[in-house]
């Protein structure tokens, strides 16, 4: 793999070709975690949202070997518990969502909402932590709110977003998950909001929590690729979350992508690195919708 031709000079680099030959000197990227899963049971706490990190960065702090990417699944509901193994949970039952990795860059999947209620007879049990916590279940202050366990990273100028879950003191519902932009605290009425970015050239919302109410969800939240929560459902109505998606955008100067794996989903083929120049004005955008693998830069 070339990195570039020429002489380097301190940090950079003096090429002797056009700049279309050579990989950018700065990306723009978007990670967001795959999202958590509410309660399958009436009284129980909404998904998590998954993690969120974007960031603007030198691709070569990332090492001048292929880059490895895999996208995080979404947490999907399973079967209604017995009252036995309620508090068991907090895993498949109401999974959380699978962690985005952009090479040192971890979005952590979202917390699957708790499980509890009258329908299992148990009130009090804890969302599952995770890039957003879960929500609680009714009856539960803060303390048994999902933990946030979203990390910033520094080096590659990248912020992580995070928030833990929320709880309710009621009887009827359970607490919202947490979202990327807001804690929901003692609320399960409504979703906890996310965070917008317009890397992809369309502002589009990532990373909203999930309510504790049973089947509130709108066509906007159950959206593929938002690391979006999904809300609590019940014998009937199971939902699971959405997964999680990593873009890249940089100078539409630059040269393409020399490689991607055959296991990515890129613009919407597995394995393609030809950019799409037309959403973002004057950019290259790549989304990586689904798989894992490895890319690298020209």
């Amino acid at each position: 793999m070339i990195i570039g031709r020429g002489i380097s000079i301190g940090a950079g680099f003096l090429y002797s070709g056009t700049s279309s030959e050579y990989p950018p000197p700065t990306i723009d990227f978007l990670v967001v975690g795959g999202g958590g899963s509410g309660s399958i049971t009436t009284g129980g706490g909404g998904g998590g949202a998954g993690g969120y990190v974007q960031g603007t960065c030198n691709p070569r702090l990332f090492g001048t070997s292929g880059k490895s990417v895999s996208l995080g699944i979404a947490g999907r509901q399973g079967n209604h518990p017995s009252k036995a193994n309620a508090d068991a949970s907090i895993g498949p039952e109401n999974a959380s969502g699978g962690n985005s990795v952009f090479d040192a860059i971890t979005a952590f999947g979202g917390g699957g909402g708790a499980n509890g209620g009258s329908s299992v007879g148990v009130l009090y049990l804890n969302g599952a932590a995770g890039g957003c916590g879960g929500g609680g279940a009714t009856g539960t202050s803060s303390i048994r709110a999902g933990a946030t366990t979203q990390v910033s990273y520094a080096t590659y100028s990248a912020t992580g977003y995070g928030n833990i879950g929320g709880w309710q003191g009621g009887v009827t519902y359970g607490g919202t998950g947490g979202g990327a932009g807001a804690a929901p605290g003692g609320t399960s009425n409504d979703v906890a909001s996310g965070i917008s970015s317009s890397i992809t050239g369309t502002s589009l919302e990532y990373c909203r929590g999930a309510s504790g109410r049973v089947n509130l969800w709108s066509t906007a939240e159950n959206r593929d690729n938002s690391g979006n929560g999904s809300p609590a459902g019940d014998t009937t109505s199971l939902y699971s979350g959405c997964s999680g998606i990593i873009v890249i955008a940089y100078s539409n100067i630059w040269a393409d992508l020399s490689f991607v794996s055959s296991g990515l989903l890129c613009n919407g083929t597995y394995g393609n690195n030809v950019s799409d120049t037309s959403s973002r004005a004057g950019y290259k955008v790549y989304q990586f919708t689904a798989g894992s693998g490895t890319i690298s830069f020209a």
